[in-house]
């Protein structure tokens, strides 16, 4: 809760998805890039990927009262739900669990 803004913005940049990024990156590079085009798209690709960072973080520096007031009512609300999003979670793990087994032994 007081973490100072270069260690959380460290920190966001190093809690992005960019494993996701560099699989479709890769996944993209092994169609054989051959001109300055392909290599555009590319790098709007990776762009396109941390967008909804960029927006998170143009709008909590813009408006940083109404991102805190947020902020601390999505920590209560996750704080007074947390036993009954655990057993939810782990009912509905459960019941797939359950389900995929059922199916495995169906199936033989």
């Amino acid at each position: 809760d007081r973490v100072n803004p270069v260690t959380a913005a460290g920190l966001a940049f190093l809690l992005q998805p960019w494993v996701l990024v560099a699989a479709g990156l890769s996944t993209i590079v092994d169609a054989k890039l051959s001109s300055v085009g392909e290599y555009v798209i590319v790098f709007a690709f990776c762009v396109w990927c941390s967008a909804s960072y960029l927006v998170l973080e143009t709008y909590a520096a813009l408006r940083p009262e109404v991102v805190q007031s947020r902020l601390q009512a999505i920590l209560k609300w996750i704080t007074t739900h947390r036993d009954q999003a655990i057993v939810i979670l782990s009912l509905a793990l459960g019941l797939y669990l359950m389900a995929k087994a059922l199916y495995g032994l169906v199936a033989l």
